[in-house]
């Protein structure tokens, strides 16, 4: 699926027709979890609309984001990534050696979609607001590759020798 990143040019027509719906998954994402995160939605919308020099494809307004629940709201299109993991395992376990002619629109697709539900800049800047949260979690990762051997990273250097 990562080779397809670099087939899809982003202002091919493919990436035109998957684009809807992956700005669809994207603030219908940030929707949810703010609903679930109590975020307090207020609009919703995925018309595209100029603001300036840039065009804003969706967006989702909240009334009660916080440092307890931005990071969460802010970031939720990523939780987009694990579907996709696990639609792409089960399919390649499916196909064996038989690919059929809709794989390569499922594949396309799965990529825009991808491509669509990367946080965007606005996405970054409004998780920056959890900022206590994130340091907690930046120091937890430290702390975890810290106590743990990474040796086995470096495993290949003396089989290649």
């Amino acid at each position: 699926m990562v080779c397809l990143l670099a087939l899809v040019p982003v202002d091919s027509g493919v990436h035109a027709v998957f684009r809807p719906a992956g700005v669809l998954v994207h603030e219908l994402l940030h929707l949810t979890v703010g609903l679930i995160t109590f975020a307090r939605p207020t609009s919703f919308s995925v018309i595209p609309k100029r603001e300036g020099k840039k065009i804003v494809l969706g967006s989702v307004g909240f009334a009660n984001l916080n440092w307890m629940n931005a990071w969460l709201t802010a970031l939720a299109p990523l939780l987009v990534i694990p579907f996709l993991l696990v639609g792409a395992e089960w399919r390649i376990s499916q196909i064996g050696a038989h690919v059929q002619w809709w794989d390569t629109l499922v594949w396309l697709g799965a990529t825009v979609l991808l491509q669509n539900c990367l946080p965007s800049g606005a996405d970054w800047r409004l998780a920056l607001i959890s900022w206590p949260i994130l340091c907690v979690l930046a120091s937890a990762f430290v702390v975890y590759g810290w106590a743990h051997d990474w040796s086995f990273l470096f495993a290949w250097s003396s089989v290649a020798s």
